[in-house]
């Protein structure tokens, strides 16, 4: 579609279940946020794994959505310039998309078997994390207020400016 003249390398669309979508613009907590992860993310996956930010991953059933984050092994970023198939980790940060993150992306991401996926939720100031993939989306989700007991330290990190 870009040798068309349909897209733009710019585009902001992402690929789902066959139909191509918009994206959002990026608003400023949004774009807050995601440095603030980029930063704890790096940091966290350091030696073996690589962190791709709004970067492409592939899913066989013509899908190719673009998280926020991709945590990646070294090797298979090394391996190919292709978008990665396989990841340890997704994270979309959600304001004005939380509705979909939340169905639609999470069924993509469990049924392709991803072993974790989070969403920083920007309303309601929270962690939610998808672990044991199935095919309707994930087994176990969790959602963490960012002062709850037990909440990932990483959270106020994350959703407090500091």
């Amino acid at each position: 579609m870009i040798d068309t003249g349909i897209l733009t390398e710019d585009s902001r669309v992402e690929l789902i279940e066959g139909e191509i979508l918009a994206l959002a613009a990026i608003n400023k907590l949004h774009a807050y946020t995601t440095a603030r992860l980029n930063r704890l993310l790096v940091e966290r996956y350091t030696d073996g794994y690589v962190v791709r930010p709004q970067s492409p991953i592939v899913i066989a059933d013509h899908s190719e959505p673009e998280p926020d984050f991709a945590v990646v092994t070294e090797a298979q970023h090394l391996d190919s310039p292709d978008h990665p198939t396989e990841a340890l980790l997704l994270v979309e940060v959600a304001d004005s998309s939380l509705s979909f993150d939340r169905i639609k992306k999470a069924r993509l991401y469990g049924r392709a078997g991803f072993p974790e996926y989070w969403i920083v939720n920007l309303r309601e100031r929270s962690l939610i994390v998808h672990k044991q993939p199935y095919e309707n989306g994930y087994q176990e989700v969790t959602t963490y207020l960012e002062h709850d007991a037990g909440a990932p330290l990483a959270l106020q990190d994350i959703l407090l400016p500091k």
